[in-house]
């Protein structure tokens, strides 16, 4: 919790209000164990008895994504997802496990051994890496057995 109050901060100090939208979805993207959809945000949204528009979520992760707090993360199947960014003092690098059948998305991490492939190929290629994304695409547990 002490990470979501830090970003609260950080967001504060740069002169931007906390509504309680911004907040509230901030407060459920940190919860969440995969990345949200609009439609994940706006039900979670609504559970929490704040009914709030379309509109005012797309405005609002698209402000929390021109802050570096989120960031949008494409699944393959035509819907944007959102999660934390993934600078060192957030979350965890990680990467994500997706279900072709349930869309179910799992997040996984590795070992140091990827930060040592990341370099190689920086080094390769003389190319200067700022982010990587790595998805497994395939069939949960579940879904495989049927």
């Amino acid at each position: 919790m002490q990470v979501l109050t830090e970003l609260i901060k950080g967001l504060k100090k740069s002169g931007f209000r906390l509504t309680r939208a911004r907040k509230q979805i901030l407060e459920i993207i940190y919860a969440s164990v995969a990345p949200l959809s609009i439609v994940d945000i706006i039900a979670e949204l609504s559970a929490r008895n704040l009914p709030v528009n379309k509109t005012t979520v797309y405005r609002e992760v698209t402000f929390l994504q021109n802050q570096n707090v989120v960031e949008g993360i494409d699944l393959g199947d035509g819907k944007m997802r959102y999660e934390l960014r993934h600078d060192g003092s957030h979350h965890h690098h990680h990467h994500h496990l997706v279900c072709l059948k349930c869309r179910k998305v799992e997040c996984i991490h590795f070992d140091n051994c990827l930060v040592e492939e990341q370099r190689k190929v920086s080094e390769l290629w003389n190319f200067k890496i700022i982010n990587h994304s790595l998805n497994f695409f395939g069939f949960c547990c579940a879904c495989s057995d049927r």
